[in-house]
């Protein structure tokens, strides 16, 4: 019976270093996307220049959803949703967290209107909005101790 326990730990602790390793991956990846011409300066070799990634679609984005705050919001309530809901499943379990941010941030910034898309999206604003607004709550009563 011991040799079990002793795996059970051992594969615990090998799925809480997968998932630091991979997100940092993620994005690691995302830094070497590219994004057209370099914009940081002249350049003497294409293959040593490093390309700023294009951020005006990420900036509008942000602007959909009302600001960076409900962005922000919206990611930390969609990781804890994505941990809840995609823990149990073998491999979808290790990618819980940022595909549940993902997932939030995208629903923020879903256009208004009066269809379920813009339905959502608002739902989405308003969770991101009572997260960040529980987040400074929480910051304040913690400095009053």
């Amino acid at each position: 019976m011991a040799p079990q326990q002793k795996m059970g730990v051992s594969m615990r602790r090998s799925k809480a270093v997968i998932l630091p390793i991979a997100v940092g991956l993620f994005f690691l990846g995302l830094l070497y996307l590219p994004s057209g011409p370099a914009t940081s300066g002249p350049s003497h070799s294409p293959a040593l220049s490093l390309e700023i990634p294009n951020l005006s679609k990420f900036n509008e984005a942000v602007d959909r959803a009302g600001g960076t705050r409900v962005v922000v919001g919206a990611a930390a309530v969609g990781a804890i949703g994505g941990m809840v809901s995609l823990s149990p499943l073998p491999v979808l379990g290790q990618l819980g967290a940022p595909l549940g941010a993902a997932a939030g941030i995208y629903c923020a910034q879903l256009p208004k209107g009066k269809d379920t898309a813009g339905k959502a999206g608002e739902f989405c604003r308003d969770v991101g909005r009572a997260a960040t607004a529980f987040w400074t709550v929480l910051q304040s009563e913690m400095k009053k101790d």
